[in-house]
């Protein structure tokens, strides 16, 4: 982001989507995944269902910022994009949301 405006690196608006896409997003998601386990009483260890929303995730933000040099229609990639954070936040709502309706295991 900061080469942005020299002129080398990513152009404002992708580098300003890589962090709010890209690093906030991903962080969001170790916070939510992190904090639902430990507020109900289960191991903090991230299964390959939690990898796979990671992935997700990271996949959708490297799409929104380089996806347009991959020469794909901008449409395509954007919602290839939007298809993969979608994913992130079904998985998590599939795998989290009944240990967040149920009582925590160490009540």
């Amino acid at each position: 982001m900061g080469g942005a405006p020299l002129g080398f690196g990513l152009n404002p608006a992708d580098a300003v989507h890589a962090l709010t896409t890209g690093a906030v997003g991903a962080m969001t998601f170790a916070v939510m995944t992190r904090a639902s386990l430990g507020h109900t009483g289960r191991p903090k260890q991230a299964d390959r269902l939690t990898v796979t929303i990671y992935i997700l995730v990271n996949l959708g933000a490297l799409l929104r910022v380089f996806g347009p040099a991959i020469g794909l229609p901008t449409a395509l990639i954007f919602g290839m994009a939007a298809a993969a954070w979608s994913g992130a936040y079904l998985l998590f709502a599939a795998r989290y949301g009944p240990y967040l309706i149920r009582p925590a295991l160490d009540e």
